[in-house]
């Protein structure tokens, strides 16, 4: 997890594996912590059943492993807010 601007406000976290680029981002605001999945999780009957996104995954084991990072992380954080790649 990389601290982008370097006071805690902005966190990027590398997710390789639905694609090799694939980020995702956590965001301190006003309403508490919110997770960006990005395209590590689609939707949110993937992200409650721990099933990794689509047919194109440039790498299904790697997207798994961090699919459960993130929802470990979450998990940590009880209050932080999920949003997921493809949901509003």
């Amino acid at each position: 997890m990389i601290d982008v601007f370097g006071d805690g406000s902005f966190f990027a976290i590398q997710s390789p594996g639905h694609t090799p680029g694939s980020m995702a981002f956590v965001v301190r605001t006003t309403a508490g912590p919110v997770l960006l999945t990005g395209d590590t999780c689609h939707t949110r009957w993937g992200w409650d059943n721990g099933v990794e996104p689509g047919s194109y995954i440039d790498d299904r084991e790697r997207t798994r492993k961090n699919l459960l990072a993130l929802k470990a992380l979450s998990e940590r954080h009880p209050k932080m807010i999920v949003k997921l790649g493809h949901q509003p």
